[in-house]
């Protein structure tokens, strides 16, 4: 038995290479296909991939309700009371003095094209914004002046100068305005596709480049003194900022589609960017003080240049409708309303020229983006 076994193991041998030799062939004359064909059917369904008619570009209009605002723009403080040796029976409350932050309209336009290329797209996009201020913000102060008594409105855009010193009572009037005008062009490429049923995610690269001019003004008045020759002195401060910065961009966006018919779509979505331009700020500044007699006297006559890399953050979050017809779809319209934001890190430098504040100084717009586009 055991030498009929040993007969047989030779031959057992040659059938299992004779198998092994089988299925490598066929292994090897379909695992090409098989695998062409197993990637092809993993990757995500691209969400606009246009057909022979179907649409190929689209544009898009948006217009935006927005505030700035900006770090480092105080311009006063009340309840200083440097006097050596007084101490004030009481502190009257007092507030910090800002400009006025107020809504102001802008505008976007974009436009952009499908491409057949796995279903990428590219995009173009303008953004303005103009930050008109016409009217000063003028904080009064609340606290009365007595013997000995130096409380009232600590200057914070003045040169390094004590304005509190002996025979000398306060400010009580301070006045500022800032305007600012606000211009961005960003380039995108993408690929929006399916992460499920009705989610979508669309990543993006891509260039930003932008450019800001700011004008900030602060004026200063003594309306009452314990000198009478100081009584009616003004202080005026006038700065200015220009700035350009161009540099690379990416992010991504997101829509969460909670009905989907053939016609329509409903959806919540999130937009966000993140860019690092390289930037180049521009920064001049003047500062003098006229007396209750016409006298005027310099204190203040600056510029300053300044290259840096400041990082922008950006974040939209919305509710988005879209509508289609055809049986290709070539036509579709879209309407959207979102809360969006925009962070651009360091953007303040008037601040390091006149005060000495360097510290983060971030420049802001946030509000509600109203936008429309057409896929054609």
């Amino acid at each position: 038995m055991k030498n009929n076994l040993k007969k047989l193991l030779p031959l057992l041998g040659v059938v299992c290479l004779s198998m092994t030799q089988a299925f490598a062939d066929d292994y090897s004359s379909n695992s090409g296909q098989d695998t062409c064909a197993k990637m092809k059917s993993a990757v995500p369904p691209g969400v606009n991939c246009p057909c022979e008619d179907g649409p190929n570009v689209f544009i898009n209009a948006a217009y935006t309700l927005w505030m700035a605002h900006q770090d480092g723009m105080a311009v006063g403080y009340a309840n200083v009371y440097p006097a050596t040796g007084f101490t004030p029976n009481a502190v009257t409350q007092g507030s910090v003095a800002y400009p006025h932050w107020k809504l102001r309209s802008g505008f976007k336009v974009g436009i952009g094209a499908y491409l057949d290329h796995d279903c990428w797209d590219i995009l173009a996009n303008y953004t303005w914004f103009w930050n008109k201020n016409n009217s000063y913000n003028s904080y009064t102060s609340v606290i009365t002046a007595t013997a000995g008594e130096l409380g009232g409105i600590a200057p914070l855009w003045l040169p390094y100068t004590n304005y509190f010193g002996a025979g000398v009572a306060e400010f009580t009037n301070i006045q500022s305005q800032w305007n600012n005008w606000f211009n961005r062009v960003d380039a995108q490429l993408g690929r929006a596709f399916y992460v499920g049923h009705y989610v979508s995610f669309r990543p993006f690269l891509g260039l930003v480049g932008a450019w800001d001019t700011q004008d900030f003004n602060v004026n200063s008045t003594v309306v009452a003194a314990t000198t009478p020759a100081v009584d009616g002195q003004t202080t005026n401060s006038t700065n200015h900022q220009k700035w350009w910065g161009v540099g690379p961009y990416a992010g991504f966006n997101t829509s969460f589609i909670f009905t989907n018919d053939s016609c329509n779509e409903w959806s919540l979505f999130m937009d966000s960017g993140l860019a690092m331009p390289w930037g180049h700020y521009q920064t001049t500044a003047t500062a003098n003080t006229t007396a209750a007699t016409g006298v005027t006297t310099a204190l203040l006559n600056g510029s300053g240049n300044y290259w840096q890399v400041d990082p922008m953050l950006e974040l939209a979050l919305g509710l988005r409708w879209e509508t289609t017809w055809s049986d290709c779809n070539e036509w579709s319209f879209l309407l959207q309303a979102a809360w969006e934001e925009q962070v651009w890190f360091g953007h303040n430098r008037m601040a390091v020229l006149n005060t000495g504040n360097g510290g983060s100084n971030h420049y802001t717009m946030q509000g509600l983006t109203l936008k429309a586009e057409i896929d054609f």
